[in-house]
């Protein structure tokens, strides 16, 4: 049974391979130097045993990325580019230790050959270093599955501008993280702050007991609300309450009409995860999703070639794609009926 602040196996099973490989690296560089036999099988068995870890340290890597709760902007970038580099590093060492098996069954591990496959040893090592220096930030720097981020002093991680009260329109931080908490009279000022694509700007009221924005769409056909500026690696979250509405709201980034963009969507029922090039979708994932009547927070995270899904904070769909070209936010509308919102964000991910 794990202790209930790791977030997996994966802590535990990391050090292995780091300590197996580097041992290898190091074996098999004295080996070259001093030309000793023991030393050059000595260090291709470190290196098989440290690459036999690999797969297995990949995968619950990714099964603990899923796992954290919540995980801010900043670390999910971060956390994108680990994931990235232990794939490139698990496949590198495999086609290295292949090698060095060849060699070694062959008995031609020695001389040249032996000198060539200790550089691809090499590199392979200093390749898992920047892999490892990557998650090493995650935890020591970000706080990634040590602390929950709730706990973290206030504005550390994630920029979170305070409306000016006495402004309508949203307010937009010097790093470009967008935000707009609605107030009685913003109706006013949608026009300035929230283009339609493919059809005209829902009718919009602010309801003054919940400050919350009131969009009612008497059409069922795809609408999509742009808002905020151009981003390419972002946070986007949305609080919403769609007890009277009949359809499916989604999240989008990267939009380029209503015909080209990465989205989630949410019907109430499902979530699904998926890109939309020249008006044909393809889905990278979707779990079932349903929720109470009340307000919920759903949030799409675009990370690299990661995409990420949340529900009220918890992970529901993680999937792979090519991002599309760098383009604005939307609030994607399909059905008909009255959907509120209250809090709409939009936080650009450093690389």
């Amino acid at each position: 049974m794990l202790p209930d602040y790791l977030p997996g196996v994966h802590p535990l099973l990391v050090h292995f391979p780091v300590a197996l490989l580097i041992s290898a690296a190091t074996v098999d560089l004295v080996a070259l130097l001093a030309r000793h036999d023991s030393a050059r099988r000595a260090a291709t068995w470190l290196l098989a045993a440290g690459t036999a870890f690999l797969p297995l340290t990949y995968w619950t890597g990714r099964q603990a990325s899923d796992q954290v709760v919540n995980p801010f902007p900043r670390a999910q970038a971060v956390m994108a580019e680990h994931s990235d580099l232990a794939w490139w590093t698990l496949w590198v060492f495999l086609a290295v230790v292949v090698v060095r098996l060849v060699l070694l069954s062959r008995e031609r591990l020695q001389g040249a050959p032996h000198a060539f496959s200790t550089v691809l040893v090499i590199g392979a090592t200093i390749l898992l270093g920047v892999t490892a220096e990557h998650g090493g930030q995650l935890v020591f720097d970000l706080g990634v599955g040590v602390r929950p981020v709730s706990e973290a002093p206030e504005g550390a991680f994630e920029p979170q501008p305070e409306p000016d009260l006495d402004a309508l329109g949203p307010t937009v931080a010097a790093d470009g993280s967008f935000r707009w908490r609605f107030q009685p009279g913003a109706e006013a000022v949608l026009e300035e702050f929230l283009t339609a694509e493919g059809g005209a700007l829902p009718e919009a009221t602010v309801e003054n007991r919940e400050a919350a924005l009131v969009l009612t769409k008497d059409t069922p056909g795809r609408l999509a609300l742009l808002v905020g500026a151009d981003v390419d690696q972002a946070s986007m979250k949305v609080r919403i309450r769609r007890d009277e509405f009949n359809g499916a709201i989604s999240l989008a980034l990267h939009v380029a009409g209503t015909d080209t963009l990465d989205f989630l969507t949410w019907d109430g029922a499902t979530m699904v995860l998926g890109t939309r090039r020249d008006n044909l979708d393809q889905e990278l994932a979707s779990e079932a999703a349903s929720a109470e009547a009340g307000w919920h927070e759903i949030e799409l995270v675009a990370a690299g070639t990661h995409f990420r899904g949340y529900l009220d904070g918890e992970l529901v769909v993680h999937g792979h794609a090519d991002a599309a070209p760098v383009g604005p936010a939307a609030i994607v509308l399909e059905g008909t009926g009255r959907i509120r919102l209250d809090d709409i964000r939009i936080i650009p991910i450093d690389e």
